[in-house]
């Protein structure tokens, strides 16, 4: 945890925490008043079923950005 700049934790919803992989979250000026977020999800070689959950979270991730960016006040 940095403060105002990155939270990076391990990420095992539902699953055993030995097979948890990793999500980084990243704030970057990018202007006045802007700022992008960069979400970095790795560690999938740990989960037996790491391909296909590696799947759904491509699919997921964008729409929860998303609603994250509007909740923030600012463009998905």
């Amino acid at each position: 945890w940095q403060p105002a700049r990155s939270l990076r934790l391990s990420w095992h919803p539902g699953t055993n925490a030995a097979a948890a992989g990793t999500v980084e979250v990243e704030f970057i000026a990018s202007g006045p008043e802007r700022t992008l977020v960069r979400l970095t999800h790795a560690g999938w070689e740990q989960d037996p079923d790491g391909a296909a959950r590696r799947a759904r979270y491509a699919q997921d991730w964008p729409a929860i950005l998303g609603r994250y960016a509007r909740f923030m006040g600012g463009a998905a």
